[in-house]
């Protein structure tokens, strides 16, 4: 009886992603040198565990600029410095809650960002440490 209605159990046990959310107590967009030394004060401050904090970055590897003026100046040298301008996203946000995804959509009137997965994801706080993108053609004459 019940398996020849298989679009009854389809019809039950079905849901769309965009209609179920997830919480955080804080988000971070951007798992760089900035939301990176921002979530760690917050676990500092003991007012945050790392469990409250969900952080987003697409990138699985991040460059510590300012390590590169140094590797200008001392010849034989970038080799050893090289580990510690290139760092590892996931071995910096071990215990955090980290997603190696992007953010596609921010509602700051509705506490919510959309992940590039179409999955919604509210908070009690937002902090936006995306970084930048140099784009060197867009200067005149370059």
């Amino acid at each position: 009886m019940f398996a020849k209605n298989t679009n009854f159990f389809k019809r039950i046990f079905s849901f769309n992603l965009m209609n179920f959310s997830q919480h955080s107590k804080v988000i971070i967009i951007g798992a760089g040198t900035g939301g990176i030394s921002t979530a760690k004060q917050m676990i500092q401050g003991k007012n945050f565990k790392k469990t409250d904090i969900t952080i987003f970055d697409p990138q699985s590897i991040h460059y510590y600029q300012p390590g590169f003026t140094k590797i200008a100046g001392l010849h034989g040298m970038d080799k050893l410095l090289t580990k510690h301008i290139i760092y590892d996203i996931k071995e910096i946000t071990n215990d955090f809650n980290f997603k190696n995804w992007a953010i596609s959509d921010i509602d700051p009137e509705n506490n919510s960002v959309v992940d590039q997965n179409g999955e919604k994801w509210t908070y009690d706080y937002l902090i936006v440490a995306a970084g930048l993108k140099v784009d060197l053609d867009s200067i005149p004459g370059n």
